[in-house]
């Protein structure tokens, strides 16, 4: 019994130093701070148009540290202090350091670590979440269109870069509702370097129309839709359609952008890495407090055992099971997080 005793002993020990060394491994902090071209702070929402983040990670100690944005190495720096501090620019789905006024970051979530140099003890961690640029967008028409009305779309606002028309290329969708048949959309249109755009469309024929306006190429999520009601005999009308750029979804709306799925159950991400890293989450917690309860119980039978050498042998299997299956949690996690983080930090989509 006592032998018994002491190695259930130092299993609980090593499973709480273990789980403390965790703990501590993640102590550091990661702040975003928005900076404008020139390098200066900036209040503004963390959005498509902001130039630079200056990164600051606190509550480490001195030594070189490997910074990872997404899974590749971004660079190994050295602090002397407990505070480490770099500035980065968008570069597709990763950062850099080299930028320059062509830089932009994506409208998307960038995970950052920070880890000790040449190892995998993670240090700090720090999702940043990218919003998209949102520029005012507004229908100039008669308030009671009819069949003869010219309408047109403008828009006042444009994203970083302004020279490179992709980014600020606009699709206009227009369809019929409510049984009005679809006409033909309007072209594509560029806001220039100014930040202001105008696209005229129509006339069109009497009927109810919504009118949707996306980013070229990224119909996921539209920057603004109108409802439009042609009708010569004085009830024609123009609205707003709430389209989910400032929270919910519009009718047909898709319920996933870069940063995952909204569903009832919560938000789902999308990526490889992000959904293994949830499941992952989820299942250490569940077999975390099964081997609790099993612990738990096993002492119970070894209490009331009264004894009786079976249910005595019972209990110790019990928790020796339980005990076990902890242990083999915990190094299959590492393990996990080693071929994750060390082995395939290259590959898109999981490193």
């Amino acid at each position: 019994m006592t032998r018994f005793t002491i190695r259930l002993f130092g299993c609980l020990v090593f499973i709480i130093l273990t789980a403390l060394g965790t703990k501590n491994a993640s102590a550091g902090s990661i702040t975003a701070t928005p900076l404008n071209d020139a390098g200066d702070t900036i209040a503004v929402t963390l959005d498509e148009n902001v130039a630079k983040l200056r990164l600051t990670i606190s509550g480490i100690t001195a030594g070189d540290y490997d910074i990872r944005v997404g899974g590749p190495i971004l660079g190994t720096y050295h602090t002397n202090s407990n505070q480490l501090e770099l500035i980065v620019c968008g570069d597709g789905d990763y950062f850099k350091t080299d930028c320059d006024e062509n830089d932009y970051f994506h409208s998307q979530d960038y995970d950052v670590k920070v880890w000790k140099a040449g190892t995998t003890f993670n240090v700090a961690s720090k999702k940043i979440t990218i919003a998209p640029y949102v520029p005012n967008i507004y229908l100039n028409a008669s308030e009671n269109p009819t069949s003869s009305t010219i309408m047109a779309v403008n828009v006042d606002g444009h994203r970083r870069p302004t020279n490179l028309a992709k980014r600020n290329t606009y699709d206009i969708n227009l369809f019929g509702i409510s049984g009005t048949g679809d006409p033909p959309d309007p072209e594509d249109f560029v806001v220039g370097e100014v930040g202001i755009g105008e696209k005229e469309f129509g006339p069109l024929p009497e009927g109810s129309y919504q009118l949707d306006i996306f980013y070229d190429q990224e119909m996921d999520f539209a920057l603004a839709s109108f409802q439009i009601i042609v009708d010569d005999n004085g009830g024609g009308s123009i609205g707003d359609i709430d389209t989910g750029t400032k929270g919910g979804l519009g009718a047909g709306g898709n319920p996933c952008t870069a940063a995952g799925c909204q569903t009832a159950l919560g938000n789902i991400p999308i990526t490889i890495k992000d959904l293994s890293e949830n499941l992952l989450s989820i299942g250490i917690g569940a077999a975390g407090g099964l081997a609790l309860i099993l612990i738990v119980v096993g002492a119970i039978r070894i209490l009331v055992s009264q004894g009786d050498q079976q249910k005595l042998n019972g209990g110790r299997e019990m928790i020796v099971a339980a005990v076990a299956g902890l242990l083999f949690l915990i190094f299959a996690t590492i393990i996990l997080q080693f071929i994750g983080i060390s082995i395939l930090s290259g590959v898109p989509g999981i490193g």
